[in-house]
């Protein structure tokens, strides 16, 4: 699946970046209601989290990394602009896959180890409840889109709103449906 991700990626964006030619309209269609890309996150959390990967990170390296990461995505996201995407490419940019998956394992490094003291039912509920927050998050960012001044608020804040406001209604689903029927509609 985390090849399949990267090959749609490559065929649905670079490919007609490159070639400077219009992505067909039902291409277009597919690559908007799509959410393979985003795969790679939810396979890469499995893996981790069910012990699937088990290799011990060395905190340094992957900031390193993660830094060197970030400089590439900015070359990246300069070349998307030059090529006359106005949103700086997207968030599933090559370079943005690499950056967020170095991210993930940093946040992975640091909670398994002993320097991890926070107290981490919240984070964990998240963790439990990512799914169902990822298959409704987007309808609540489409329906907040509404609400007035929300758009004005800081990134940090209206993502915030978003996963909390997501959050919410994964719990209470889960709650009023049962562990049965939650798992069955991908709410955990």
């Amino acid at each position: 699946m985390l090849n399949y991700s990267v090959a749609e990626l490559r065929v649905f964006k670079y490919y007609w970046l490159i070639t400077g030619t219009k992505v067909p309209h039902l291409m277009s269609l597919f690559w908007d209601v799509s959410c393979l890309g985003w795969f790679i996150y939810y396979y890469l959390g499995l893996m981790l989290g069910n012990g699937i990967i088990k290799k011990n990170f060395v905190f340094t390296k992957l900031f390193y990394l993660y830094a060197v990461s970030i400089v590439i995505n900015m070359v990246e996201s300069y070349w998307w602009l030059k090529m006359g995407e106005t949103n700086c490419g997207t968030q599933l940019k090559l370079s943005s896959f690499v950056t967020s998956t170095i991210f993930v394992l940093i946040a992975y490094t640091y909670i398994r180890s002993d320097k991890y003291s926070i107290d981490n039912s919240f984070v964990r509920m998240i963790g439990d409840y990512s799914f169902g927050i990822y298959l409704c998050h987007i309808m609540f960012m489409m329906f907040l889109s509404h609400v007035p001044y929300y758009k004005d608020l800081p990134f940090l804040i209206n993502s915030s709103i978003v996963l909390f406001v997501s959050l919410g209604f994964v719990y209470i689903g889960h709650r009023v449906l049962g562990p049965k029927f939650s798992r069955w509609l991908g709410l955990v």
